[in-house]
């Protein structure tokens, strides 16, 4: 029979004379739940103890554990009551030489590696030096075969083929050798660097839970420490984006970007990515007085201003700063929703090590039913882009986030999206098509004048806009122009080609074509507009 416990606080009066045993209990990270600017972690621990009352210690944890967050529950095979929890803060030299151990090992085998990459340049270089020294030699031997009766080229030819191809080779090879120690000698500088400023001030500070238990009998327990670390763990959503245009699909692909720095490497745990903001302390927020009165000059004067607040205990951590393989069958995460939070618990084991770098979990894979259409402005630029649309049919919201965006297989462009709850559009421009392209061109600007007193001038437009689909698909294409817009009611503008029936013109005077395209098609757009002022003025055309 199991027997569950739980206990919430961390600083419990411990029992007044209760005989006490120091155990201290192997534990690791279990589980973690990552929020945007901090983490819950869990851990696990289990052993077997006799009747009594035992102090257990979860010791060498990372310094960044908030004290008032943690809780810990268990389960024990006989009845077991938890009696005090807490947190102890404690100095040692042994975390410090650890450290400086791992790190001056790290350091020798950047080293060693880096003499073997300089041994083989010197290797190369004597390699080099011989062939240079035959090839400089060759000439005189050439000379004293001319001299001879019967010269042989083909020996020249094939002792000029082995000079060039070898010292090539070499060449690349001493090029990718020194870079290679180059890229060494920015890892050992970066550890020196570190090895140089571990303080033993800040080095060697960490803390335990201990946990006081009391029983009957004996029982074999297991216990689930669970702490908050603020500000050194974060996580921010990034997506890839595969858009196949031709089959109308678009595979949107949500990962979790995870970096932690809390001490502590979390390996083969279960890992859960919040937007929720969690509230560290149980106390229900206070209102205090908020006073209203009359401003007084003396106080106006002194500068003292009044001030209300809300108390809480609730801690509040900066947020974390923001920081690319495609899987073919990742595990994804289950999503839940809970209030305005979104809740994502991954699948399978996941791996974060305290490197404080990135590491990309994959959330979900969702194959969207993509609308697209294709625009140009051809005014601007003589390029054709494609747009992308979809109703977000996941079972989350797509939180703001950056995307890479694929096209046919090939990386397009990155950009951002905001937030898209479920069932609303997500709109993306995904690049430029180079198989349908565009090209406008001013065939005549034609000036005339009309009446002699009083008259008025007209200029007359006429563009080109000719358009070819090289795709293997029909495609409908926008084409977007602009006629002037007058702000003056004595300068009028009027479009004369194509008529106003065959295109759309909007409030601002752009004029817009829909233009179907087989393929192999070429369309040719005519556009041609007309401006006519006051004579005797100037206009900004």
């Amino acid at each position: 029979m199991k027997t569950w416990m739980m206990i919430w606080g961390a600083a419990l009066i411990a029992l007044p004379g209760t005989a006490q045993e120091m155990r201290t209990v192997d534990s690791r990270v279990v589980s973690a739940t990552v929020f945007q600017n901090r983490a819950l972690v869990t851990r696990e621990g289990t052993i077997s103890l006799p009747a009594g009352t035992h102090a257990l210690v979860f010791g060498g944890l990372t310094p960044e554990l908030l004290d008032e967050s943690v809780r810990v529950t268990g389960e024990g095979t006989m009845p077991v009551r938890i009696v005090d929890v807490r947190i102890e803060t404690a100095f040692t030299a042994e975390i410090l030489q650890a450290r400086r151990k791992s790190l001056e090992e790290k350091l020798d085998g950047l080293i060693f590696e880096q003499q073997a990459v300089k041994d083989r340049i010197s290797v190369r270089e004597t390699e080099k030096a011989f062939i240079e020294s035959l090839r400089a030699e060759s000439p005189k031997e050439i000379n004293k075969t001319l001299l001879s009766a019967a010269p042989n080229t083909q020996n020249w030819q094939s002792m000029l083929t082995f000079f060039n191809k070898n010292l090539t080779e070499i060449y690349g090879q001493i090029r990718t050798l020194r870079a290679e120690h180059a890229e060494l000698q920015k890892r050992i500088d970066a550890l020196q660097k570190e090895l140089d400023g571990l303080s033993p001030a800040a080095a060697d500070r960490f803390k335990n839970i201990v946990v006081t238990v009391d029983l009957k009998a004996p029982a074999r327990v297991t216990l689930h420490p669970s702490y908050m670390v603020g500000r050194h763990a974060s996580w921010m959503p990034v997506y890839d984006l595969r858009v196949e245009p031709e089959t109308r699909r678009m595979d949107m692909t949500s990962y979790g970007l995870v970096r932690q720095n809390t001490g502590e490497d979390w390996n083969d745990i279960r890992l859960t990515l919040s937007t929720a903001q969690p509230m560290i302390s149980q106390t229900i927020p206070y209102l205090s007085p908020w006073h209203v009165d009359f401003i007084r000059t003396e106080t106006a004067r002194s500068g003292v201003l009044m001030k209300r607040e809300m108390t809480t205990l609730a801690v509040e951590a900066p947020a974390a700063p923001a920081a690319d393989a495609f899987e073919a069958a990742p595990v994804t995460a289950q999503a839940e929703t809970r209030g305005t939070a979104t809740i994502f618990t991954l699948g399978g084991r996941n791996t974060v090590p305290a490197d404080n770098a990135p590491h990309k979990a994959t959330i979900a894979l969702v194959t969207l039913e993509g609308e697209f259409e294709y625009v140009s402005v051809p005014k601007l630029a003589d390029k054709v882009f494609l747009r992308g649309a979809a109703a977000n049919s996941s079972d989350a919201p797509f939180l703001p986030g950056e995307v890479g965006i694929f096209v046919e297989g090939d990386f397009v462009s990155k950009t951002r999206i905001p937030y898209i709850a479920q069932n609303d559009t997500l709109s993306l421009a995904l690049g430029v098509d180079e198989n349908i392209r565009v090209e406008r061109k001013l065939i005549n600007r034609f000036v005339e004048k009309k009446g002699l007193f009083g008259g008025r001038r007209k200029i007359t437009f006429t563009f080109e806009t000719r358009i070819e689909n090289h795709r293997n698909t029909a495609e409908t294409v926008r084409v977007i122009d602009q006629l002037p817009l007058s702000r003056d009611e004595k300068i009028r503008v009027r479009l004369l080609d194509p008529p106003e029936d065959e295109v759309r013109i909007d409030s601002q005077n752009r004029v817009e074509w829909r233009v179907p395209l087989n393929p192999g098609e070429k369309k040719t757009l005519p556009f041609r507009f007309e401006v006519e002022y006051p004579e005797g003025t100037d206009i900004n055309l």
